[in-house]
């Protein structure tokens, strides 16, 4: 999960929510897949959790020892959003989504990106799904379309991927080819094919039990000749990620290196230099 601040958004903001005339720092998770309804907030300093259903304060780990100064903060938290307070900050959870749906690429971790590992596009975008696309022996292909062929049939998607790490510019991207059956089970992966975009060149990297390399390559060939947009779109979607989250990816790395080597500048407890909203230790500390 990767935690937005509230106050990234672009303007206008509300004012910071004041609790006993303290301003309250919002964090809320960006991620389309998720539907935590949870606001993460720090208040004096104190890192805390509420369900923005019921009202419930905790604090991030109750693990750590209470006090009974932290326990009056939370209490003292609990009361104002029982009196009122909650609603606004439901308002900011819908805004940050909103605002995710977009830019929750920025706020995510990608330290861990290994050499030659890529980035599916709908990790970036994750409330996109993959289109599937009906083939048939007269070569027709229209999204989510039944086809007026009574000939052989398959449905097809391509779930596309790129490499973003900053010392590489290979200009690929590798699609899992995945298919849906008309009974409408879940899609199925068929295998991977590496698309060069500098040479016009496509290869098999891998199969499911049972596919044959030669039968997947020439499905995917077939899709790209009735859908030659997918290459179109592909060298767009490779220029924004490289363009957009490749140097994200750099300046984690080398905050992350930057914290390694001078740990004494950032304490285990303190926030992480990233902006994530986590605790160093939680975060690139880990």
């Amino acid at each position: 999960m990767a935690l937005i601040p509230y106050a990234h958004l672009p303007p206008p903001l509300d004012p910071p929510l004041l609790v006993a005339e303290q301003p309250l720092e919002e964090y809320y998770c960006g991620d389309a897949r998720c539907d935590c309804a949870t606001a993460h907030v720090l208040f004096v300093g104190v890192p805390m959790t509420i369900d923005l259903g019921t009202c419930r304060v905790d604090y991030l780990n109750e693990q750590e020892q209470s006090s009974q100064a932290r326990e009056v903060l939370r209490q003292t938290l609990r009361a104002q959003l029982e009196q009122g307070a909650i609603k606004p900050l439901r308002e900011h959870y819908q805004k940050v989504r909103e605002y995710g749906r977009d830019w929750h690429f920025r706020y995510m971790d990608w330290t861990r990106l290994q050499p030659g590992e890529v980035v599916a596009w709908d990790q970036v975008f994750r409330h996109l799904g993959t289109p599937v696309y009906t083939l048939t022996k007269k070569g027709t292909a229209d999204e989510h379309g039944e086809a007026d062929s009574a000939g052989d049939e398959v449905r097809l998607g391509l779930a596309d991927a790129y490499c973003v790490l900053p010392r590489c510019d290979c200009q690929r991207v590798v699609w899992t080819v995945v298919t849906a059956p008309k009974d409408g089970t879940a899609l199925r992966s068929l295998g991977t094919v590496e698309y060069s975009l500098a040479t016009g060149q496509h290869a098999v990297l891998s199969t499911a039990p049972g596919m044959d390399p030669n039968h997947l390559f020439l499905l995917v060939n077939n899709l790209l000749q009735v859908r030659p947009d997918f290459i179109s779109e592909a060298q767009q979607r490779y220029a924004f990620l490289r363009e957009q989250l490749t140097p994200i990816v750099q300046l984690q790395r080398s905050q992350r290196m930057q914290a390694r080597h001078n740990p004494a500048t950032v304490g285990r407890n303190d926030a992480c230099p990233c902006g994530s909203g986590k605790k160093f230790k939680r975060c690139h500390g880990s």
